[in-house]
C-alpha cells in the first residue's frame, strides 16, 4: 500500500466518491489511515480468499483489525463467491453488508466454440490438472487416484498436471515412488493464452483441490473449473470452497466428491471411463457460465458502489 502522505494526496486531489480496496489486508490498513485523519469516504474492501480463509486464523491482529473495519460506518466488503461470503459472516461482518461480485471468464474462453466430446474406446482417459502446484491444492491426492485406477487397469489414464511451485519436487518424487511416470507429465507453467488449446487436448479436467489441515486454506473460486466448462470438457471437482458453487450441481458434464479422498476421486474418474457424456456440453455450459460474464462482474461492483454513496 503507498505511504499515507501519497494516500492522503490523492484523496485531496481526485476526492473519489468511493474507494475500492483489493485484498482484506489493503482494505482495513487503508480504513485505518481514514479513521486516523478523520476522513469519511466510503470504501469497498474486495476480499478474494487467503485475506478471509486463512489470515484471520494465523495473524491476531489483523482479525481484529478487520472485525473494527466492518464497524466503520460506509465501509462494505465484497466476495467472490456465496462460500466466500459465509466466511467474512464468520468474522463478525453482517451479510447484509458484503456484495457478491463474481470474477468473469476471459474472453478467449468464453468466446471459444464448444469442443464435442470424444470416444474412449480408443486410447487412455486424458486427464488434465492446472494450476499452482501448492499443497492445498491437491495434486498428491490426484495422483493417488490415477495410481488407483491404472492399479485396477493398466493404461487407461493418463495425467497432464499444468503449473509450478514449490509442491513439484515432492510431486515427482511420488509419481517416481509409485511407477506413474509412464502415465503422468509435467508441463509447468504455461502462457494463459495457451491454456484454451492445451485444454481441448485432453478429455476431462479435475480440480483436486482439499482444505489445508495447517492453515485453512482452500479454493475461494476456482476459475480453472469455469475454464474447462468453457472449452467443452467434463470437470471433476472436491467439495472444497467455492467449487460446488461454481460447477452448480451433478451431472454427467460435473462430478463433485468428496475433498482429500482419493478413492472418491477414482472413482469419479472410472466413472468418465466407463461412461463418458456425448455431444457437446452447450445446455450446461450455458447455464454455467452466464453467472460468471464481465458485464455481471462489472454490474455487481456499480451495485456494490451505488449502495455505498447512496
Amino acid at each position: 500500500m503507498p505511504r499515507a502522505r501519497d494516500v492522503g494526496r490523492f484523496l485531496d486531489t481526485h476526492q473519489p466518491q468511493v474507494v475500492h480496496a483489493h485484498f482484506g489486508s489493503s482494505g482495513v490498513r487503508l480504513v485505518r489511515f481514514l479513521e486516523e485523519h478523520k476522513r469519511q469516504v466510503p470504501v469497498l474492501i474486495h476480499c478474494h480468499g487467503t485475506d478471509v480463509i486463512s489470515l484471520p486464523h494465523t495473524d491476531a491482529e489483523y482479525r481484529a483489525t478487520f472485525v473494527q473495519a466492518a464497524d466503520r460506518p460506509h465501509t462494505a466488503f465484497a466476495a467472490n463467491t456465496q462460500f466466500l461470503r459465509e466466511k467474512i459472516v464468520d468474522l463478525g461482518v453482517a451479510e447484509s453488508n458484503i456484495h457478491v461480485i463474481p470474477y468473469g471468464l476471459n474472453e478467449q474462453f468464453s468466446k471459444l466454440p464448444r469442443r464435442p466430446s470424444q470416444s474412449q474406446s480408443q486410447g487412455p482417459l486424458r486427464v488434465i490438472a492446472v494450476g499452482r502446484v501448492t499443497r492445498w491444492k491437491g495434486h498428491h491426492v490426484l495422483l493417488d487416484a490415477v495410481q488407483e485406477v491404472v492399479t485396477r487397469r493398466p493404461g487407461c489414464v493418463s495425467l497432464t498436471i499444468v503449473g509450478d511451485g514449490e509442491e513439484q519436487g515432492r510431486l515427482v518424487r511420488q509419481v517416481e515412488e509409485r511407477c506413474l511416470s509412464e502415465c503422468v507429465v509435467f508441463k509447468g507453467a504455461v502462457a494463459h493464452s495457451e491454456l484454451p488449446s492445451i485444454m481441448a487436448e485432453h478429455d476431462v479436467l479435475v480440480q483436486p483441490s482439499i482444505i489445508h489441515p495447517g492453515t485453512r486454506q482452500c479454493e475461494s473460486f476456482g476459475m480453472t473449473a469455469l475454464e474447462a466448462i468453457a472449452v467443452g470438457l467434463p470437470v471433476i471437482v472436491t467439495q472444497s470452497g467455492g467449487l460446488p458453487e461454481l460447477v452448480g450441481r451433478e451431472c454427467e458434464w460435473a462430478r463433485i466428491v468428496p475433498q482429500n479422498d482419493p478413492s472418491a476421486l477414482a472413482a469419479a474418474l472410472t466413472t468418465m471411463l466407463d461412461d463418458y457424456p456425448e455431444g457437446t456440453n452447450e445446455a450446461y455450459a450455458s447455464e454455467r457460465l452466464d453467472a460468471y460474464t464481465a458485464k455481471r462482474q462489472l454490474s455487481a461492483v456499480i451495485a456494490a458502489y451505488e449502495s455505498l454513496v447512496g
